[in-house]
């Protein structure tokens, strides 16, 4: 069941990457939440009166509750389905084991039985392989239904957060994404992490 346990690997990537397949530029209008620190707030790029941060969103689901639960969940859920499959795919190993000795020593009364037999295993084979796909659709649908959740949540609590910082520019930083290098004073994600988890414990 590879797929499936693959799935525990990737959960976290998985969200990353889809959170920035769609780099964002934020320059927002919405409700305040919380005052952004005065080390990040005063930072303004030097060139003009552009007002620049950023944000690295793997610090950010590393460090919201909320995406932790979810994390934690989709673990439960993918060890649940890890469980069903391999009940299922014990039983059949079981039964083709058994299949298998009594053709060696010519257990069988006809050769009808044995391929109304083997029949029946490449049913259940046909089924294991059905419900494999069938789980692995799921998880990967919970996934993606997980990532949009977190993505809007993030992108709409940074909005209102720019209401009050002003910032003219809010680029994200993760992994080889859009920022190489940046001034820590210009990183608003410790911020951005302690409202949203203030907003996910008021809920």
């Amino acid at each position: 069941m590879d797929k499936i346990k693959n799935i525990a690997l990737i959960v976290l990537g998985v969200m990353v990457l889809w959170l920035f397949a769609d780099r964002y530029v934020i320059n927002s209008s919405a409700q305040p939440t919380q005052t952004s620190s005065a080390n990040a707030s005063e930072k303004m790029l030097d060139s003009g009166s552009l007002r620049i941060a950023y944000l690295n969103v793997d610090s950010i689901l590393m460090g919201y509750n909320q995406a932790i639960k979810m994390n934690q969940d989709f673990g439960i859920k993918q060890k649940s389905s890890e469980e069903q499959f391999a009940k299922k795919a014990k039983s059949f190993e079981k039964q083709y084991m058994a299949f298998q000795e009594k053709v060696q020593r010519g257990g069988f009364l006809s050769q009808s039985s044995m391929e109304l037999q083997q029949r029946d295993l490449m049913k259940q084979r046909e089924e294991l392989e059905a419900l494999e796909g069938s789980l692995t659709q799921d998880l990967m649908s919970e996934q993606q239904r997980l990532n949009e959740i977190l993505y809007q949540t993030i992108v709409d609590y940074v909005r209102r957060y720019n209401v009050e910082a002003q910032y003219d520019l809010i680029f994200t930083n993760t992994g080889m994404g859009t920022i190489m290098h940046g001034d820590p004073g210009l990183n608003i994600t410790p911020m951005v992490i302690e409202g949203l988890n203030a907003e996910y414990v008021a809920k």
